[in-house]
């Protein structure tokens, strides 16, 4: 198929848009029906592998063979996973994520009449945080190239983001913020546009720090509240399964926040059932500090614009944009401007619109950053680990012939490792 179609390869969730014969952006649907898709693979055995909200489920039976979190690593040289015998690089990974998108949307799209048997996506923008180096878009291209398409750009997701929400659209200048928390990480970038070009101002954040932190803090707060009601010194979160149940019901629960004051949770454990209640206020209270860290980022990220001419008050959009499903009350407290702002989708939106516009992008070598190869920092893993990094179970990695990640996310042996996820302190 000839249309060129835009992907949002989030850390997160991902997903597929294509501008439609009314020069609309549409946004294709999953097989599950869903708008987004889960960044999750579950490698059952070497020859069998299942993306998406599967994957995300198996992970409380299967929490060794479950991949998340794998955006933070691409790039990284020499780092892989040992997978069930055998070693995989994080773009290899990610093709699994960017074949399920792809084959997805080529599904709907035939339901729907609007491709051929015989046709195919092949032609698509993928985009990447701002603060990506050559060695990370070369590597998300990579992921591209493996899974068959032909990637015709690599382009920002603050500048994606903007172009989905029109402010590219008129004559006037005008410095753009884009406050994107994700699933797994925080970014704050500063744009300026002008007719034919869009540039990078700077960029900051925190690439550890996203959905992930709010959604601990929960798990957290209902293991402690489960604790309290039945009198037991049990530490819940050392099992897998009830660590893997708790973490979907923290993400619904937080959705429903979204719009109601407060939302049931039912802990299950060993037999025994228990509701706890989290209301808005007590969410408010646990993530008070990861809200006020991403302010306190922003205005670090002030601080460098100035140094280049550009203070709050040039500031003309604020755009609040991300992956991160559920939290929406916390996003609500820093909006600067009444904006309906849907999870990460936009940004395969606004690449799809880039492309098709044919906009001139620049941005300087390295990402826009001062220090083009700064190491992202975080690790990718399993989704059997707790809240506070350690795995469910209790038990650390037993892959004696390689080291652990360091704290900057690199493999100092270069060698490949059996999965473990550092999801960000508490």
């Amino acid at each position: 198929m000839g249309n060129v179609f835009g992907i949002d390869l989030g850390t997160t969730y991902s997903c597929i848009a294509y501008i439609d014969a009314n020069g609309m952006p549409v946004v294709l649907k999953n097989a599950e029906g869903d708008l987004t898709t889960p960044s999750v693979v579950f490698f059952e055995s070497q020859s069998e592998v299942t993306v998406g909200a599967a994957a995300k489920e198996s992970a409380k039976m299967y929490p060794d063979q479950v991949v998340t979190f794998i955006k933070r690593s691409i790039g990284q040289p020499g780092f892989c996973l040992n997978l069930n015998g055998i070693n995989m690089k994080p773009e290899e990974i990610s093709s699994y994520i960017l074949k399920k998108v792809v084959q997805d949307a080529e599904e709907t799209m035939r339901m729907e009449g609007k491709l051929g048997d015989e046709e195919h996506i092949r032609n698509v923008v993928i985009t990447c945080p701002a603060y990506f180096g050559v060695a990370e878009r070369e590597a998300t291209k990579t992921a591209g190239i493996i899974t068959g398409l032909n990637v015709m750009a690599i382009i920002n997701e603050p500048t994606a983001a903007a172009i989905t929400y029109g402010v590219t659209d008129d004559s006037r200048e005008k410095t753009v913020l884009v406050y994107d928390l994700g699933g797994g990480t925080f970014d704050i970038t500063m744009i300026h546009i002008k007719p034919g070009e869009i540039r990078v101002i700077c960029t900051g954040g925190d690439h550890n720090l996203g959905g992930k932190d709010w959604d601990d803090r929960v798990l957290l707060y209902l293991a402690q509240q489960y604790q309290q009601e039945t009198g037991t010194q049990d530490d819940i979160l050392e099992d897998a399964e009830t660590l893997q149940e708790l973490s979907l019901a923290a993400e619904r629960a937080q959705q429903l926040l979204s719009t109601k004051e407060k939302a049931p949770v039912v802990i299950n454990y060993m037999g025994e059932r228990v509701r706890v209640d989290l209301t808005r206020q007590t969410f408010d209270q646990l993530t008070e500090d990861l809200l006020s860290r991403t302010i306190e980022l922003t205005r670090e990220m002030f601080g460098e614009a100035e140094k280049k001419g550009y203070r709050l008050e040039d500031v003309s959009d604020v755009l609040l944009v991300g992956d991160a499903p559920g939290r929406e009350p916390g996003q609500g407290r820093v909006r600067h401007r009444d904006q309906d702002v849907r999870p990460g989708r936009i940004r395969s939106q606004g690449c799809r619109h880039l492309r098709q516009q044919d906009e001139r992008i620049q941005h300087r070598p390295g990402g826009n950053r001062e220090e083009p190869g700064q190491d992202p920092g975080g690790s990718p893993g399993t989704g059997g680990q707790r809240p506070d990094g350690r795995p469910a179970g209790g038990e650390e990695s037993k892959c004696a012939h390689a080291r652990r990640p360091s704290a900057r996310g690199r493999d100092e042996d270069h060698q490949c490792h059996k999965p473990q996820l550092r999801h960000g302190s508490l």
